[in-house]
């Protein structure tokens, strides 16, 4: 399954992200990584390239992170995209998902709390699979229109055992002005 993980920091500093990403690539899937330092869902222009980019990639999730400072930006990327592939779930995750999980929920289909390396493994093997998420240690979700908010894992105690976060991930690319280049 191919996943698209995007920052909408104004920073290419995102270690969490990047993380994650090596994890992925680590474990066999094909991630992709966007950052959108300067995204602006007025310029017609970056949301056309933005959506073409998504439209090759063919992710099977969409994970964006975040801080407070950077939840307007979140809601308007994720916005552009659900409105153009609406069938694609998006996770959100990061400091501000993880401290007001029910205010992401209103625009993203599951939120990560806490660490989530696990949890992403276990989301994109469910998914790529037909499999439930209703018992994802780390997630939340709504369901029956309620929040779920599931238990969470210990917390990594042994961090060797996380993939190295490269200063430039492979498959990582940037839209600053005009298209999304490597």
């Amino acid at each position: 399954m191919n996943v698209l993980l995007i920052s909408v920091q104004r920073t290419l500093d995102i270690l969490g992200l990047k993380g994650l990403h090596h994890l992925l690539l680590d474990k066999g899937w094909n991630s992709h990584l966007l950052y959108l330092p300067r995204f602006d869902d007025a310029d017609r222009c970056k949301v056309e390239e933005l959506r073409r980019f998504v439209a090759a990639i063919e992710p099977g999730l969409i994970g964006t992170s975040l801080m407070a400072n950077d939840y307007t930006v979140a809601v308007a990327v994720t916005r552009c995209l659900k409105e153009a592939f609406p069938d694609i779930p998006h996770i959100w995750g990061g400091i501000h998902a993880t401290t007001a999980p029910e205010m992401c929920l209103e625009h993203a289909d599951y939120v990560g709390v806490g660490e989530c390396e696990q949890t992403m493994l276990d989301l994109v093997g469910a998914l790529e699979h037909g499999r439930s998420v209703d018992a994802i240690p780390n997630l939340c979700f709504l369901k029956d229109g309620r929040v779920q908010r599931n238990p969470l894992y210990p917390l990594v105690e042994d961090l060797d055992s996380l993939p190295i976060a490269r200063q430039v991930p492979l498959s990582s690319f940037v839209q600053v002005q005009g298209p999304v280049v490597p």
